[in-house]
């Protein structure tokens, strides 16, 4: 009866998670996984852009692709990795247009499962629960098992090669299970196909050299899989601006910006109790020598990496190191068990265990309630709204210039809409064309930013009405600069 019950456990954290979920989008992020997803489920990949004709206006193409897309050979192709649309796409045809939104959540209870099952794997079954209930609520893990982005889906490969790793000793087939793991990986986000050095030191520490090759192995398709992919659709451009493909080596001089950002991350995610828990482990026999190594190197290689997101808000600075943190959860969960053990009371060697894992739980609960960057499905719904206000301001024929909203306003309302990231000089082509045929231009512009400097380098701005404001968003209406016919000419061409 009680081994039944714990089996849905699993199941109750997919369903609790899945009660926060956001089933609108925001940031381009999310924007791109869920429309690539969508194409992928129509066998898709890239598309031709054909708002402009639409309106009976030539020239189509960059000033119509959408933020989180790229305009190549004459088509738009995703700017973000296509892995975790690819595994969104079966629940389109599943549960319809809603089903990339039920692949986060249920990544984050599989996240919960390997946690326990590497910490099981580890130190004993104890210990799995220990990890598993630290993960249960961790604002990161909660954050983005709710929302349609790829975080959670790298981080549970990340896990699972983890656990493939644990399990290699003798077992040459989860070695290259392994490396399976890390290719998935590595099409959900690149950045994190550097598993493959802490996997190597593991192996190495183990004196298993020779599963290194194992693992390559297993690594193997997915690299020529996304080989395939840029030589079909990116080739002669390169793939750039993904938050997957960016770098910024640490340095000295980032030192303490950097050391900061991880104390603050600490702090206020209740991770600072557990920080002596976590150096107990790592001087403790019961975590060996090589799941130290794999831990230790993880999380430095993913710091060095991302080093340059200290100067970007804390929260994202763990989203980026989601998969190595996840791991430092299990290490927590070592030195808490055996710091327990070696208790001389044994009221302490039985409770204290739960009974600071109950205390992460509640402490997570509260901050999640209380800190207004998590609060994500309601931020995210005047998204929506916003779509459906300048929906009604602009009517039916018409083009509507955005940045970040390039995207959003398609998917919500079917706004055809252009891209002011395309320039001014295409833009203002676009803006005379209209004119010309008649159809209302108008541009929606968050108040400060890089869209509002994007905005006011269009000779167009000077003259634009305000129509509206919706949430931060102000809605003009725009009309062309008037330009003599050889100048006009001259710009066409």
């Amino acid at each position: 009866m009680l081994g039944t019950l714990s089996r849905l456990i699993p199941v109750g954290v997919f369903l609790f998670y899945l009660h926060y979920t956001s089933f609108d989008l925001g940031w381009s992020d999310s924007y791109g996984y869920v429309t690539v997803a969508h194409r992928l489920a129509r066998f898709e990949f890239a598309a031709c852009e054909t708002t402009l004709e639409s309106l009976g206006i030539g020239g189509d193409g960059i000033v119509s692709t959408p933020l989180a897309y790229s305009f190549i050979n004459g088509r738009s192709v995703p700017v973000y990795p296509f892995g975790a649309p690819a595994m969104m796409a079966p629940l389109v045809w599943i549960l319809g247009p809603r089903g990339p939104f039920y692949l986060p959540p249920l990544m984050g209870a599989l996240c919960f499962v390997l946690l326990y099952r590497i910490g099981k794997e580890i130190a004993g079954r104890a210990t799995g629960y220990a990890a598993a209930g630290l993960g249960l609520a961790w604002p990161p893990l909660f954050s983005f098992a709710t929302i349609a982005m790829s975080d959670v889906v790298g981080a549970f490969f990340i896990l699972l090669a983890t656990m493939s790793l644990l399990k290699s000793r003798g077992r040459p087939l989860f070695a290259t299970g392994a490396g399976l793991a890390i290719g998935m990986a590595f099409l959900v986000r690149p950045n994190l196909s550097l598993f493959v050095v802490p996997a190597a030191l593991y192996l190495l520490c183990e004196r298993r050299a020779r599963r290194i090759l194992d693992v390559a192995f297993g690594f193997l398709p997915a690299f020529l899989l996304q080989l395939w992919v840029h030589t079909a659709y990116y080739r002669p451009a390169s793939l750039e601006g993904s938050y997957g493909a960016q770098t910024s080596l640490f340095t000295i001089h980032e030192f303490w910006r950097v050391a900061g950002a991880q104390l603050h991350w600490l702090v206020q995610f209740g991770m600072l109790s557990l920080l002596p828990f976590i150096g107990w482990a790592m001087v403790t026999p019961r975590l060996s020598a090589s799941s130290k190594t794999l831990v230790s190197a993880w999380f430095l290689v993913l710091l060095t990496f991302y080093g340059f997101y200290p100067a970007w808000h804390v929260w994202l600075l763990s989203r980026f190191l989601l998969p190595a943190h996840l791991l430092l959860l299990v290490v927590a969960a070592v030195g808490l068990v055996d710091a327990a053990r070696h208790c001389r009371t044994a009221l302490l060697v039985r409770g204290a265990v739960p009974a600071i894992v109950i205390l992460s739980i509640v402490n997570n609960a509260l901050f999640l309630h209380d800190h207004d960057a998590y609060r994500i499905r309601v931020a995210w719904r005047t998204i929506a709204r916003t779509a459906k206000t300048v929906k009604k301001h602009t009517g039916e024929r018409s083009l509507v210039f955005a940045y970040s909203f390039s995207g959003f306003l398609r998917y919500y309302e079917g706004v055809r809409t252009a891209n002011l990231e395309a320039g001014p000089e295409a833009c203002e082509r676009t803006i005379a064309a209209c004119s010309s045929k008649g159809v209302p231009v108008f541009a929606l512009i968050e108040k400060g930013g890089r869209e509002r400097e994007m905005f006011e380098g269009l000779a167009s701005s000077r003259g634009a009405v305000r129509i509206a404001e919706v949430f931060g968003w102000v809605l003009y209406e725009l009309a062309p600069v008037e330009m003599k016919a050889g100048a006009l000419a001259v710009t066409r061409s």
